[in-house]
């Protein structure tokens, strides 16, 4: 069911729409507010009475009444801070005695019917509008009184009794007790003092020798008459001390009040007119002439089942939403809290305005939102603008209104058709309060938001009725928001400030970075750090990133490669048009005359569409920011914290743009493709798989795990029928086997198969076939590698498989070679013959194989030639990854020993150039060659380790890794 827009169920009083002044004016009430019954009867109508209202207009009435047999207090005094409804309540004391036929006539008043007094003398006075130098104007005729006592005595007894006391008058002192009680008699009569402080501010200034105390004598005399009185009552209105009134200066004042107020309180009933509780229910009464109550119920539920499904334990949330209706409860947290906090925001009369003026807006807008919330506070309305910034004293703040919240220009307005506009404008609400107060929590934002969707939206728009989504919406908004204060306490409150913060200036940068050749390039490194191949796993796919005829993917059997597609060349909402380009590249090595050998080797990732200006604004942040720190090293540490923050969050934006614009997958299938023109590619939409920068390549190699195209991992095992589909299955193949590299090819180049993306995960699936009986395997010098020893580090090119059981029995080992004999000892000889010389050792020169199988092979040769380690000259271990080579070093200088066997290791590959390296594989490479430097102590990226003469074949292989390819070459003695 729809809910009840606000303005329809709450239809506003015509009299706000004209209203030109919100603060309660006792004298100006006296003379055209209530001066007629009419006038009373509407003050009663828009008047709350407050529980403490109710009880004060009774007790006073019932003194005026019954007199000292009522047992009433005579003296009553309202103290709260500015805004409280003080001088409310004194309204509407004096309506009610000056119109006693109103409340007789009318239930819908301040006290019952039989309370109501005839002939009540009304006697205010109105601090404010004192002058003790030239005297307050009483009436037409020119009466002036400049003491209270003076405009007292006019009130009671007219211009004789002014006149009277003239002397008392033109001196600012007072008659005395008794003049006050003859004045008053035994009729009744109401004495209404408004603005006491600021009454007595002025008679100390006017004699600050005597002036502080002349005052309170007289309300000391003043006092003394009332109680004397049999039916009169004093009201006097006074703020609590440390409020406006008392920012004076003025050293006396508090004393002098203080001792007032000892005086008052002697006699006095003390009460606050309004709590916070009854803040609602006055504005309900002031500023709507009615209330659907359906409505307010019907929209109470409505949003309290959205607070709940935020916030599952909030179990009051109809409650509150009912007891505030028609107010979202936020905008009260706010004004009670925050806004009232400001000693010139005064509770009751300044929210009166502010509502008066959002009330109006609403209006005009023709909004169908069902609560008055903290965003219709509409900042792009001067008088609502003028009223909070001006008269609040926060003109610092208005440059962050114009750049953020309001006008076409804001980064509000910038947003969009979401909920931007309403959370700025609910940040500002609450950004203008004291320093102590101000700002407003995440939590406090989503929740003033949120709201159900007006029935007319049709279910679409923006789901304010949605936490995440307005969550996301407000850290779309922080991001950009350039005023927001970037020094937030730790309770996490966003607040305005007066300065622009560190995203401003970075912000001021971007538009030098808005190149389009900087940008090309900065969109292709995003797409290499996103996609190349995570650190340290072995089965990663290759990179080629925007391959063209000319410049193609590699056609590798030891690696599947992935082609990121330039999106304004090939992308999905022109794929099928452009077909043809991703056939080229699919079918063809580089330069388009060799076919592709290994058309199971290789996948393509390609653009949703050619749009990359979301990618390229966090490029440019990125760079701005960057460019920043650079510009100012000497930021100060919270600005440079969140300079960090800001950059970090740019280079996860921008892996997340890349994520989000490259989802669509070819992979090699067989059969039918996406397109006639591309029949052997597959087409797949990948979800962001991670939100972690730099792990694109994740969410591809988790796509084709998915759609089973890659063996699993985890179990590597593939189905024994695709080893038996391969020339296995042959009767010559059976006999002979298939090399390792030959059965690895028939996979990369086979569509149809599971794709191997590397070398190693071929490995592991060889090794799984092992394990689990579906292949024979055995080494190159013809050793079966069984299923206890299945390990990568066993295998290479050379190893041959063949189907179970049809592996030809294997020819007998050759004998080992005779020991040399030597010639017997000569018959009456000198001793023994010479030994003959030992045979030559030829230098073993090791083709790359794994570690530990390289070094196997030279065991074999040293056995062969009858050679031992201390026959060994020198050993050279080279390896073509100079982060293995930095490896090997850690792992075998532990043994490093004076001996005669001397090892070294180093990098055939070394490449001090960069210009084909991303920043990550340059930085390993500086690592790799400090420490390399570190070990050789010299320059070149070699290093040698000395080790025990005698040390034997096991300690060096267990020195040694099968991860790594090596070349050993060897020179004995």
């Amino acid at each position: 069911m729809a809910l009840k827009p606000v303005l329809a169920a709450c239809p506003p009083r015509d009299s706000i729409a004209s209203a030109d002044s919100y603060a309660a004016n006792l004298d100006a009430a006296l003379r055209e507010e209530i001066a007629t019954p009419q006038g009373a009867l509407e003050f009663f109508q828009t008047t709350y009475p407050t529980d403490a209202i109710s009880r004060a207009c009774r007790m006073a009435f019932s003194r005026l009444k019954y007199g000292k047999a009522s047992g009433q207090p005579s003296i009553y005094r309202f103290s709260s801070v500015y805004g409280g409804g003080k001088t409310h309540t004194q309204i509407a004391m004096a309506a009610v005695a000056k119109h006693p036929e109103v409340c007789r006539s009318n239930p819908d008043n301040l006290i019952s019917p039989d309370l109501a007094v005839d002939g009540v003398a009304v006697v205010s006075f109105n601090g404010k509008n004192a002058d003790v130098v030239y005297g307050m104007k009483l009436d037409a005729a020119s009466n002036r009184a400049k003491s209270l006592a003076g405009v007292i005595a006019y009130h009671a007894g007219g211009a004789a009794a002014l006149e009277a006391i003239r002397n008392h008058d033109d001196s600012l002192s007072d008659p005395g007790g008794a003049y006050f009680a003859s004045l008053f008699g035994n009729r009744p009569a109401l004495i209404l003092i408004d603005e006491l402080v600021e009454w007595v501010a002025r008679m100390v200034v006017s004699d600050p020798e005597y002036g502080g105390a002349k005052a309170g004598l007289c309300i000391s005399a003043l006092c003394e008459a009332v109680a004397q009185c049999d039916k009169a009552a004093l009201v006097v209105t006074t703020p609590e001390p440390g409020h406006d009134a008392f920012q004076r200066n003025i050293a006396q004042l508090d004393n002098i009040m203080g001792e007032i107020a000892a005086t008052l309180a002697r006699e006095s009933y003390e009460m606050t007119p309004s709590a916070e509780a009854d803040l609602p229910a006055i504005l309900r009464r002031r500023l709507f002439a009615a209330v659907d109550d359906d409505a307010a119920a019907a929209t109470a539920a409505a949003y309290a089942a959205i607070a709940q499904r935020y916030r599952p334990d909030d179990h009051d949330a109809e409650a509150r939403f009912r007891d505030a209706y028609p107010f979202h409860p936020s905008l009260i947290r706010i004004i009670q809290r925050q806004l009232a906090m400001n000693r010139d925001f005064q509770r009751v009369r300044g929210t009166i305005r502010l509502l008066t003026n959002i009330v109006r807006r609403i209006a005009e807008q023709g909004s169908r939102d069902a609560l008055i919330h903290p965003h219709h506070a509409d900042f792009d309305d001067k008088p609502i603008s003028d009223h909070l910034i001006a008269t609040l004293h926060h003109e610092g703040i208005a440059p962050a209104i114009g750049a953020d919240v309001a006008g076409p220009d804001s980064v509000a307005a910038k947003m969009g058709a979401g909920c931007g506009a309403q959370i700025a404008a609910t940040i500002m609400l609450g950004s203008l309060s004291t320093d102590e107060a101000s700002g407003l929590t995440e939590h406090e934002i989503v929740s003033a938001v949120l709201a159900p969707r007006p029935e007319a939206e049709g279910g679409g728009g923006i789901r304010t009725d949605d936490a995440g989504v307005v969550a996301g919406e407000l850290r779309r908004y922080l991001n950009a928001a350039l005023y927001l204060d970037e020094n937030r306490s730790a309770s996490g409150r966003y607040r305005f400030t007066s300065e622009p913060n560190v995203r401003r200036m970075v912000n001021d940068r971007k538009d030098r970075f808005r190149v389009p050749n900087f940008l090309a390039d900065r969109v292709k490194d995003a797409l290499v750090a996103e996609y190349s191949a995570p650190r340290g796993n072995s089965d990663a796919l290759g990179l080629k990133v925007y391959p063209s005829k000319n410049d193609n993917a590699a056609d590798d059997r030891n690696q599947c490669q992935l082609a990121v597609m330039p999106a304004d060349y090939f992308n999905w909402r022109n794929a099928h048009a452009q077909a043809h380009i991703l056939a080229e590249l699919y079918e063809w090595r580089s330069g388009g005359n060799d076919p592709r050998q290994h058309k199971n080797a290789i996948v393509f990732l390609v653009a949703d569409n050619n749009d990359l200006s979301v990618l390229q604004e966090q490029i440019v942040t990125r760079a701005a920011g960057e460019a920043l720190k650079q510009e100012n090293p000497n930021l100060p540490a919270r600005q440079r914290q969140l300079l960090d923050e800001i950059i970090a969050q740019a280079g996860k934006d921008v892996s997340q743009a890349v994520q989000n614009k490259w989802t669509h997958l070819f992979y090699p299938a067989g059969g039918e493709g996406f397109s006639p023109q591309s029949p052997g590619l597959r087409h797949e939409q990948i979800a962001v798989a991670t939100d972690k920068a730099n792990r694109g390549q994740e969410a591809v190699l988790g796509k084709l795990a998915e759609r089973n195209k890659i063996p699993n991992p985890a179990n590597p095992r593939l189905n024994p029928a695709e080893w038996g589909n391969t020339r296995l299955g042959g009767a010559q193949q059976e006999r002979e086997g298939m090399t390792l590299a030959e059965l690895h090819r028939s996979f990369t180049a086979s569509p149809a198969r599971p794709m191997m993306t590397g070398r190693a995960a071929f490995h592991d699936c060889i090794v799984a076939a092992i394990k689990s009986g579906d292949l024979v395997v055995a080494t190159g010098t013809g050793e079966t590698i069984t299923a206890d020893k299945a390990h990568r580090s066993f295998l290479d090119d050379e190893c041959r498989a063949w189907m179970p059981g049809k592996r030809p029995a294997p020819p007998p080992a050759p004998a080992p070679p005779s020991p040399p004999t030597l010639p017997a000892e000569r018959v009456g000889g000198g001793g023994p013959l010479p030994a003959p010389a030992a045979p030559g050792i030829p230098d073993f020169n090791g083709d790359t194989f794994k570690a530990d199988y390289a070094f196997s092979l030279l065991d074999g040769h040293m056995k062969q030639h009858n050679a031992g380690w201390e026959d060994v000259d020198s050993l050279a271990i080279m390896c073509d990854d100079l982060s293995a080579v930095t490896w090997l070093l850690d792992r075998m200088g532990a043994a490093a020993a004076p001996a005669r066997c001397r090892v070294t290791i180093a990098s055939d590959a070394v490449s001090i150039g960069a210009n084909d390296q991303t920043p990550d594989q340059w930085r390993e490479r500086e690592r790799t060659f400090e420490r390399v430097r570190g070990y050789a102590g010299n320059p070149a990226p070699d290093a040698a380790i000395e080790f025990f003469a005698g040390a034997d074949f096991a300690a060096i292989v267990a020195a040694m890794d099968s991860r790594y390819d090596v070349t050993l070459q060897v020179s004995f003695r």
